[in-house]
């Protein structure tokens, strides 16, 4: 059986993309959509796809106007986006990485624009040196930044 590529989608300014774990199946998801419903952003559209991870999704919202990065993290946890996967993107945005905020899955988006990077990797995404998009777009990141690795 062929491997589907990783689809790289990378935040841009007018964007928000979130990464919505319901592991518990508690609602998460009903949740954020009440808050997108009610937030105070103008909001042009949003879409939601499974993610990779059974019972999780990935929420992708045009906004009508562009926000900077910080302003775009601070909306994504409000409306309810995985707190690890935000802590992760602020220690991005603190490293001055351009695209700090990006969803990676194996199935494109539908009624989205197209992934801005395709690779081949095995496994979930981490640090992996040779991988193309991931050293683009994440540089010497990995999963695993604050964990303190002593020797």
């Amino acid at each position: 059986m062929e491997r589907k590529p990783w689809l790289w989608y990378l935040e841009k300014s007018d964007q928000l993309l979130l990464d919505i774990d319901d592991r518990k199946k508690r609602g998460r998801l009903l949740l954020v959509e009440r808050r997108i419903e009610r937030a105070a952003l103008r909001i042009k559209r949003y879409v939601v796809a499974p993610s990779n991870t059974r019972g999780n999704h990935h929420v992708a919202i045009e906004l009508e106007e562009s926000l900077d990065k910080v302003m775009r993290a601070a909306w994504r946890l409000r409306l309810g986006a995985d707190i690890f996967h935000e802590a992760h993107n602020l220690k991005r945005i603190s490293l001055g990485v351009d695209y700090p905020n990006l969803l990676i899955r194996r199935v494109a988006i539908k009624n989205w624009p197209e992934p801005d990077a395709r690779c081949e990797c095995r496994g979930k995404h981490g640090s992996h040196p040779s991988c193309y998009a991931g050293a683009l777009y994440r540089g010497a990141d990995t999963m695993d930044f604050f964990i303190d690795a002593k020797p």
